[in-house]
């Protein structure tokens, strides 16, 4: 039983360790997918990572600025990631990773 948990708990793991880069953000109802040029500024997948640790650690850059915090598996696909007290839930699934932030829905790809 506890080689079978163990089995389970690394597959899970395995699925959603790595670093994850902007793919496309949605807000109003307008998309903007990385590459895009919008009033002058190109969209990256640089503009922001996610890198999700094996430890349950996590760290994001946007902007030129590193936060770092803990994940946790929630539920399924739904991860809790926290940040100085602050919780949000992201979905993770096929090396997708979805949120929202800011009124943004956000989409992060591998």
């Amino acid at each position: 039983m506890i080689a079978m948990t163990c089995v389970l708990l690394t597959a899970c793991g395995s699925e959603i360790e790595g670093t994850y880069k902007f793919s496309s953000m949605t807000y109003n109802g307008v998309t903007i997918n990385a590459g895009d040029t919008v009033e002058g500024y190109t969209y990256d997948a640089d503009m922001m990572t996610i890198t999700v640790n094996k430890d349950g650690t996590y760290e994001m850059s946007e902007g030129g600025d590193t936060v770092s915090g803990t994940w946790k598996q929630k539920e399924g696909d739904v991860y809790t990631i926290t940040f100085e007290g602050e919780s949000m839930d992201v979905t993770i699934k096929d090396g997708t990773m979805t949120f929202e932030m800011e009124g943004r829905t956000m989409v992060m790809k591998k």
